[in-house]
């Protein structure tokens, strides 16, 4: 009887280890910080291919964006606010930041 409380104390310790990370840790009481990022891209025109590539990643991740032209364009360019940032179709980074780069393809005027 007169170790029971001890029992008790030992065991209080480690439920509080066990549950606290199941309900959100008990640190600072708000819900954990957002580490999506956003990566949008978009062709100009529109019609001149396909990317592949943009979407929701977290922060760190390796992005990799692909051109695909369509048969009557060719690839230019990666675009981001009017800055060329690669002129390979494949275009790696790091997700750091919502962004959205511009893919540029203009009409190949060999093909008609």
């Amino acid at each position: 009887m007169k170790y029971q409380h001890l029992a008790r104390a030992a065991l209080l310790p480690l439920l509080a280890a066990l549950l606290l990370p199941a309900c959100g840790g008990g640190g600072g009481g708000g819900p954990a910080p957002d580490d999506t990022v956003t990566i949008a891209a978009s062709a100009d025109p529109a019609a001149g291919g396909n990317i592949t590539g943009a979407g929701d990643y977290a922060q760190g991740d390796t992005v990799t964006l692909t051109a695909t032209p369509n048969p009557s364009h060719a690839f230019v360019d990666w675009r981001e606010n009017g800055a060329t940032v690669s002129t390979r179709a494949a275009y790696a980074f790091t997700a750091a930041a919502d962004r959205d780069g511009g893919l540029s393809i203009h009409r190949n005027a060999a093909v008609p």
